[in-house]
């Protein structure tokens, strides 16, 4: 599977049990910043997945830290940007509702998705 640019890193973390699969490249600045950052609070995590649900961010990881205060918070961040940013060009975006499916996408993106499923 070829990675885009700078999730070679992230993909090593995976846990075995998991498969290393990554949202779409919008959030790709949020997925590598997060884990910038953790790597500083725990140069030994390990992921177990990174995706979309209901339109935002999810970053599931271990860590052998007892406390996870700053692990939490920097995740957290992570998804809270993401609630705001396209996850298909990175743009500023919002939570778009359409039937059953939920996305994080700017104005250009909706109007491109919509045209395509007609």
């Amino acid at each position: 599977m070829k990675l885009r640019p700078g999730l070679e890193e992230l993909a090593k973390r995976v846990h075995c049990d998991f498969t290393a699969s990554f949202p779409e490249q919008g959030w790709d600045k949020i997925i590598i910043d997060c884990h910038n950052t953790l790597i500083t609070i725990d140069p030994d995590y390990v992921i177990h997945q990174i995706k979309e649900k209901f339109g935002t961010l999810r970053y599931y990881m271990h860590t052998s830290l007892t406390d996870r205060t700053e692990v939490n918070e920097c995740i957290r961040q992570a998804e809270k940007l993401s609630a705001v940013t396209c996850e298909l060009c990175g743009e500023p975006g919002k939570l778009d509702r359409e039937e059953r499916w939920i996305k994080t996408l700017c104005s250009e993106c909706t109007t491109n998705r919509k045209v395509k499923q007609n």
